[in-house]
């Protein structure tokens, strides 16, 4: 083999990994009525996941209180087995030509300190931090693409049940590879 083929090898290995990108459902959140989505993501070429969520506040103070985070990392198949174990249902992955791992520990970093708001509407602000915003900003960083726009939520308030269902149809149609439909867990 010549040095330039090696050189090519390398370079191609670490500039062109396709990592997963993946997003997590549960039904059972206010009645059934919104759901709750999670995320996880590979580390490039490690067959690592990190993944967690924002379970809410833990003051039960839904306009600023501080967040319940969980996150763990491990394999695909600890990733799956740990949303099972928390009663997710369903999850949706995508594979992302460029993953950005800095980017995405970055934004873990910033929302996980955010205080937690359910809504913008009840809470009077002009933005809220719930779980579907964290998803949202921890996958962008990630550059997974197709994630769905908060502007298809017509009350104002989070709906991560609708988002989720949007994934493998407006997400792919705005260039994400999501799943058409979600896998079961």
């Amino acid at each position: 083999m010549t040095l330039a083929l090696i050189i090519f090898i390398v370079i191609a290995k670490n500039t062109a990994y396709a990592g997963e990108a993946c997003v997590f459902f549960d039904p059972t959140i206010f009645f059934g009525l919104v759901g709750h989505v999670a995320w996880g993501w590979e580390v490039d070429d490690s067959a690592t996941y990190v993944f967690g969520s924002d379970d809410g506040p833990n003051n039960g103070n839904i306009c600023g209180g501080p967040k319940i985070w969980s996150q763990t990392n491990g394999t695909r198949s600890d990733m799956l087995n740990w949303f099972k174990n928390r009663n997710y249902s369903s999850y949706n992955c995508q594979p992302v030509s460029n993953s950005a791992v800095g980017s995405a520990n970055t934004a873990i970093t910033t929302v996980k300190s955010q205080p937690y708001y359910w809504a913008s509407i009840p809470c009077l602000k002009t933005s809220s931090t719930n779980c579907l915003d964290d998803v949202m900003a921890i996958l962008n960083a990630y550059n997974a693409t197709g994630l769905p726009s908060t502007s298809i939520l017509s009350h104002g308030a989070p709906d991560p049940r609708t988002w989720f269902g949007e994934l493998g149809t407006s997400g792919n149609s705005n260039g994400g590879k999501w799943l058409t439909s979600s896998q079961n867990l």
